[in-house]
C-alpha cells in the first residue's frame, strides 16, 4: 500500500513540476518494490526532466522489459536516445576544438596571425574597415 501511495505523490509531483521530489518519492517507492511499473516510470520521467538522461534511459528500458506494449514511454526513451545522442555530438565538437585549438597553438600560430588584445575587441567598426582596407588578417 506504501509503494502505491509514494508512487501517486510522485506522480502529483510531476504535474507540479517538482522532479526532485517526485524522483525522491518514486525511489523511495522502487524500494520497497523494485518491480513496480509505475514508480520506474515516474522515476525515469523525473530523471528525464531533471536531465540525467541516463538515469532516465535505464528506466525506461525497465519498463519496456516489463510491459513491451507501453507506448507512452517508448517515447520517453526516444526522447532519451536522441538528447543523449546530441550530447555525444557536442562532447566530440568540443573535443575536435580542443584539439584544433591544441594543434595550432604547437604550430606557432602567433608567427603568422594578429594578435588582438580582447580590450580592442569593441566592436569599432571604422577600425575593422580599416584593418580591412590594410587587408591584414584579424584572429
Amino acid at each position: 500500500m506504501k509503494t502505491i501511495v509514494l508512487s501517486n505523490r510522485a506522480q502529483s509531483y510531476l504535474k507540479l513540476k517538482a522532479h526532485n521530489k517526485a524522483w525522491d518519492d518514486a525511489n523511495a517507492a522502487l524500494e520497497r518494490d523494485p518491480h513496480h511499473l509505475k514508480s520506474l516510470g515516474r522515476r525515469g520521467t523525473a530523471s528525464f526532466y531533471l536531465k540525467k538522461f541516463k538515469d532516465a534511459y535505464s528506466d525506461f528500458m525497465k519498463v519496456i522489459e516489463l510491459d513491451p506494449e507501453n507506448k507512452g514511454f517508448m517515447e520517453y526513451l526516444k526522447s532519451c536516445e536522441e538528447r543523449l545522442l546530441q550530447i555525444k555530438r557536442e562532447a566530440y565538437e568540443r573535443m575536435k576544438r580542443r584539439v584544433v585549438f591544441g594543434d595550432v597553438a604547437e604550430e606557432e600560430f602567433g608567427k603568422v596571425a594578429t594578435r588582438i588584445p580582447v580590450t580592442e575587441l569593441h566592436l569599432d567598426i571604422e577600425r575593422s574597415e580599416e584593418l580591412v582596407k590594410s587587408k591584414e588578417e584579424v584572429v
